[in-house]
């Protein structure tokens, strides 16, 4: 979840591309709204905690999917902001959508696909 839709576009085709399945949303709740009416079982949630609604969002789907991972996506140009919950990690969000990040949010996703899910 994002509100970049430049952005939104760039991770949903790079992950579709590395074999995901993405559901790109700009809005929390337009993710809430696809992930329910779809009823989709929800793996990865990549947003941006900046997002209004997003910490309702994350929390509403971490009940409902008690084995969600969440990545929160960092802008480095922006201020610094609380995250979420120290313990979600976190990826900076390419300038441009330059091609040497897509690697490294690949490479990302995967691991946080391979962690043990959490235990609620």
């Amino acid at each position: 979840m994002d509100d970049d839709v430049g952005f939104i576009l760039w991770l949903g085709e790079m992950l579709t591309e590395t074999g995901y399945q993405a559901i790109p949303a700009l809005q929390c709740r337009q993710a809430m709204t696809l992930v329910k009416k779809l009823a989709l079982r929800v793996d990865v949630l990549v947003v941006n905690p900046k997002l209004p609604g997003a910490v309702r969002a994350v929390k509403a789907l971490e009940r409902a999917h008690p084995r969600l991972r969440v990545v929160l996506i960092r802008d480095p140009s922006a201020p610094p902001s609380e995250p979420l919950d120290k313990n979600h990690p976190t990826l900076d969000r390419p300038s441009a959508w330059e091609p040497i990040s897509r690697p490294q949010w690949i490479v990302k996703i995967r691991k946080v696909l391979l962690r043990p899910a959490p235990v609620n």
